[in-house]
């Protein structure tokens, strides 16, 4: 299919990475997320069919420390959260600002849609979650319990969060 690579500049300082699939000029946008150490192509390539026979266009995103973009810390939906918000402002800006947006997330990614599902324009009209978790914590804890306390000063030191930020 004909396609277009775009990138946006995350908050601070990544270079975040999509593939632009248009179904039709003006048609609404599914933004597609990847799960935890996915990528986009992947994972979500078979959801541009699905978005093409909906008559939607499809932006299908690598997330911050996947595939084609850029980082080096996957941070559970804190950060990549706000890089979703970023593609929304960015597509409100590439397609016109009344175009329509549906956020599509998968585990990690539906994690990072839910975690910002208050905060979206008017312009988002609808948010899957699929397989998405409730929190990092309750994901990572009871699999590695003896070390959490570890873990969660090693994340704050590292990635600047603590694994309760992620609920």
């Amino acid at each position: 299919l004909p396609q277009e690579d775009l990138t946006i500049t995350a908050f601070d300082g990544l270079t975040l990475r999509g593939t632009y699939y248009e179904y039709a000029p003006g048609a609404p946008i599914e933004l597609m997320f990847h799960g935890y150490r996915g990528c986009g192509e992947r994972d979500l390539s078979g959801g541009v069919r699905r978005c093409f026979l909906l008559g939607r266009s499809a932006l299908i995103v690598d997330q911050r420390a996947s595939a084609a973009s850029d980082g080096h810390v996957i941070t559970f939906g804190i950060r990549e959260s706000r890089d979703c918000l970023q593609w929304i402002e960015f597509l409100r800006s590439y397609c016109g600002s009344d175009v329509e947006i549906i956020l599509h997330g998968f585990s990690l990614g539906g994690a990072t849609v839910l975690k910002i599902c208050d905060q979206c324009p008017d312009n988002v009209k609808l948010i899957v979650s699929d397989s998405g978790f409730a929190s990092a914590e309750d994901v990572i804890v009871p699999n590695l319990w003896p070390l959490q306390k570890w873990l969660d000063l090693m994340n704050r030191i590292i990635a600047g969060y603590r694994l309760k930020d992620t609920d």
